[in-house]
């Protein structure tokens, strides 16, 4: 078995029609994602946020900061 580390840019067009044949393929290729969190490391997370929450270290947007600056 031969490990081969190939670094390319998901959002083009190759990269997201890569990685799909890549994903397709599991039975043959093995897809390693290192930007996948486990388990205790998500709720690590959660737990720091809830700390600074509270000390009170978090900001608070208002409804013109959401709908210009984040679109949604």
């Amino acid at each position: 078995m031969t490990t081969y580390k190939i670094t390319f840019n998901e959002r083009t067009n190759f990269g997201k029609n890569f990685l799909i044949y890549l994903q397709e393929n599991k039975k043959y290729i093995k897809v390693n994602d290192p930007t996948k969190m486990t388990e205790e490391e998500f709720y690590a997370k959660i737990k720091k946020a809830e700390e600074q929450y509270e000390r009170g270290e978090y900001t608070v947007y208002d409804e013109d900061f959401r709908k210009n600056v984040l679109g949604l």
